[in-house]
């Protein structure tokens, strides 16, 4: 990722939001083999991406503070930068709750909510390849249409679950842990709509 020709910013973006992609299905590879035994240490492989993730943003306002020319609007990029690694900070925060709040199974649906969290962050990655030929691309639109629909589903999945919760656990420690469990979630597919849809606001800018 050296700058001498010209550092590709759109490069960088797309190898951050490679890695939230990954740390969901890390993610949801820890919630169809869940075991609270080795969820740390496959958290950890998450917490890996998540650095790795901090290094691409610190790499790319470097670069942003060397550069006189940019391919878009410099504070775009800062924008759109943040909103990619909120996801991959958001999806890194879910595992270590499983094990802070010592989190013995699943609840039922709590694999749906990680495969769409998967679904969400591949749409992503996929928006942040096209977003370099944003003039030419004939997936951009329909993929970020396509994470909106994701996040419009987990919305209702959340508040399905939330409502469960809240009818039929009788403990109320359990309550407070898959509220907060399951927000997390919810805002980690969030973060994936807000990302694509920022990038969705930049082609309307820069066409």
């Amino acid at each position: 990722m050296a700058k001498r020709k010209g550092f590709d910013y759109f490069k960088a973006l797309e190898e951050l939001a490679d890695k939230a992609k990954l740390a969901g299905a890390k993610l949801l590879y820890i919630v169809e083999h869940y075991d609270l035994g080795t969820v740390e240490r496959l958290a950890e492989e998450i917490h890996v991406l998540e650095r790795e993730g901090d290094v691409l943003v610190d790499t790319i306002m470097d670069e942003l503070n060397r550069s006189f020319i940019t391919p878009i609007d410099r504070e775009d990029i800062v924008v759109i930068t943040e909103l990619i690694d909120d996801v991959l900070d958001g999806i890194n925060s879910i595992p270590y709750q499983f094990d802070n709040y010592l989190i013995a199974t699943m609840r039922p649906k709590t694999e749906k909510m990680a495969q769409y969290l998967v679904e969400a962050t591949e749409g992503l990655a996929v928006v942040a390849h096209e977003f370099a030929k944003f003039k030419n691309s004939k997936t951009l639109g329909e993929m970020i249409v396509h994470v909106n629909t994701i996040e419009a589903k987990a919305d209702q999945l959340y508040s399905s679950l939330i409502k469960d919760l809240f009818s039929n656990e009788k403990d109320v420690l359990e309550v407070v842990k898959w509220k907060e469990v399951f927000k997390r979630f919810e805002d980690a597919i969030d973060m994936s709509e807000k990302a694509a849809d920022g990038l969705a606001g930049l082609v309307l800018k820069n066409t």
